[in-house]
């Protein structure tokens, strides 16, 4: 049903897993708001992420685009169809785009001239995106299986761009600094304490280094693949106002202090500052905008919700560790849980693992509360009555099922069904069990408020006749880095609501953890996909090996004899 032009309120989660959502199910009350939107709303069950990470995901969530169609997701939205932002923008919605995580924004393709674009997070966001559009190609020339001007003419363009977006990223800081402070004044957009005008000068002299000697600074900044604080962003710890600079030295002599005393308490104190925005200080933010909109048009206002992205932080601002337990103690867990586990990238040693997953749901509980203040403001206001709120994950996440913690790339269950919520008064309350994904979200969207999709959107409205008929879902990506088609191996998955398929055309350099060979599992009996049944000649490989050759012979950087390899050996073995 089309509703009448209604307000769009889009909340996206970083790596929801929807079988740790009390709304499907979970045993711990990790989402009593999501509970609570679902009574107004259709709910997908099974919906799945195309992908497994961020980069992949959002151009199907957004542009309604498979991974890696359009020569993959190293651009986001450019060169794709339509963004759902842009349709709603040209279609008269106002337009208010908090991005909260540097993939979506005007520098991949997700549109220009909005009404409002808030830029929240932090530069060394934008040196991240381009160390992943350019990993893979470097270590493929450092292993010699790409040129030098082969592997250069690859990444002069990206890095030619980030020193074009974070000159620009920089000037839009110095426009909003003392906006940001209104909402941000406890989260790492202002604690950086940033000098923008240094990190200027500072990016302009990367440039002219790379244009002197493209391949003189490869070898000097990429001797190994840069962490988030190395290459420029280890210049642009001095690139900071003078105060923020006496204050970390003050606060490193006291913390080494501190750490002879209470090594936990230590931890926690070194890592008060979370690395993305927090979700408090960003609900302020959601809810200050819907309070300012006018009822001359109606409105459109997106976020990204990061806290259930590792480290799991859950709790408010630089004070989040004294909060945690509250979040903790509400889903069950007691207080012996040694907070200082998680400012890591994974489990430090295996008796913590069970504290790292009770850490992500209570980071999961946090997030969750953060949404029922966003309801609450809609309810309290004049939109309550013609306001369509979204929530979905971009996918889901590994706590140690496979070998891995976060989100690795591998397209298991638990790294891709997630969440998708469409609620509005007006909407019956409806369950979806057919299989959905992400590439359905903007059409739907675009149903329900009565607006025709954009040219060349793949996915459909959920409770449509067309996906009411899907038997299947394909799924794609590469081992993280770069789409280098010809050079990295594909990993795919098939799924329908019984069964998972993970195919690997072969393992990836990279994957240090993943399981070996394909996979095959019954998630009727075995949701969490431990049991492996595959065998070359399992009935079901012989179904979804042609679904996923039919996909690749779609993709026209996949030379035709790689995805026929996969159908040689049924035509063989054929009775």
């Amino acid at each position: 049903m089309a509703l009448d032009r209604p307000n769009v309120v889009f909340l996206s989660v970083d790596a929801l897993r929807a079988d740790r959502c009390s709304l499907y199910g979970y045993d711990r009350p990790t989402t009593p708001n999501l509970e609570r939107l679902a009574k107004r709303a259709i709910v997908c069950d099974n919906a799945y992420s195309l992908a497994a990470f961020t980069q992949g995901s959002f151009p199907s969530m957004l542009t309604s685009t498979r991974p890696l169609s359009h020569g993959g997701y190293d651009n986001g939205a450019m060169g794709r169809p339509e963004s759902v932002f842009s349709l709603f923008h040209r279609a008269g919605w106002s337009m208010n785009v908090l991005s909260s995580f540097k993939w979506v924004s005007r520098y991949f393709g997700y549109g220009q001239d909005f009404d409002r674009e808030e830029h929240l997070y932090s530069p060394k966001g934008l040196m991240g995106t381009a160390v992943n559009r350019t990993k893979s190609s470097i270590i493929n020339w450092r292993n010699g299986r790409l040129s030098n001007d082969e592997m250069l003419s690859l990444i002069t363009q990206v890095f030619e761009k980030l020193f074009h977006d974070l000159n620009d990223y920089c000037e839009n800081k110095l426009r909003t600094i003392d906006f940001d402070q209104v909402d941000f004044s406890n989260t790492h957009l202002i604690l950086d304490g940033f000098d923008y005008p240094a990190i200027q000068r500072n990016v302009a002299g990367h440039r002219e280094r790379f244009r002197a000697d493209p391949m003189a600074y490869v070898d000097r900044y990429f001797t190994k693949i840069p962490e988030a604080h190395e290459w420029m962003a280890a210049d642009w710890r001095l690139c900071r106002k003078p105060a923020r600079l006496v204050g970390e030295a003050l606060h490193r002599v006291t913390n080494k202090m501190l750490a002879a005393v209470s090594p936990s308490r230590a931890v926690l104190r070194q890592n008060r500052i979370k690395q993305f925005v927090d979700g408090h200080a960003l609900a302020n933010r959601v809810i200050r905008v819907i309070r300012e909109q006018q009822n001359s048009k109606p409105f459109f206002v997106w976020t990204h919700f990061l806290d259930t992205h590792v480290p799991y932080l859950p709790g408010q601002g630089q004070s989040w560790y004294r909060h945690a337990h509250h979040y903790l103690e509400a889903l069950g867990y007691g207080r012996s849980i040694d907070l200082a586990i998680a400012p890591h990238k994974r489990p430090l040693h295996p008796d913590h693992r069970p504290a790292w997953s009770a850490l992500y749901d209570a980071a999961l509980r946090y997030v969750d509360e953060q949404i029922g203040r966003i309801l609450d403001a809609i309810d309290a206001s004049d939109h309550a009555d013609n306001t369509l709120v979204v929530v979905c994950g971009d996918h889901g996440e590994e706590l140690g099922e496979h070998g891995n913690y976060s989100h690795y790339f591998r397209l298991h269950r638990h790294n891709t069904w997630v969440p998708m919520v469409f609620s509005h008064p007006g909407l019956e309350p409806q369950r979806v069990p057919t299989m959905t994904s992400l590439l359905d979200l903007a059409p739907t969207l675009a149903d329900l408020a009565g607006i025709d999709p954009a040219e060349g959107w793949e996915g459909r409205p959920v409770t449509s006749p067309e996906a009411a008929a899907r038997r299947h879902l394909v799924l794609e990506t590469f081992y993280g880095g770069n789409c280098l088609f010809a050079l990295r191996p594909l990993y795919m998955a098939v799924r329908t609501p019984n069964h998972g398929f993970l195919w690997k055309e072969h393992m990836d350099p990279e994957d240090k953890f993943g399981p070996e060979g394909n996979e095959l599992y019954d998630v009727t009996t075995d949701p969490l996909e431990q049991n492996n049944l595959f065998r070359p000649d399992h009935p079901l490989v012989r179904e979804f090996l042609p679904l996923i050759a039919q996909r690749l012979s779609q993709i026209p950087e996949i030379a035709p004899e790689r995805w026929q390899a996969l159908l040689t050996p049924l035509e063989e073995s054929a009775p």
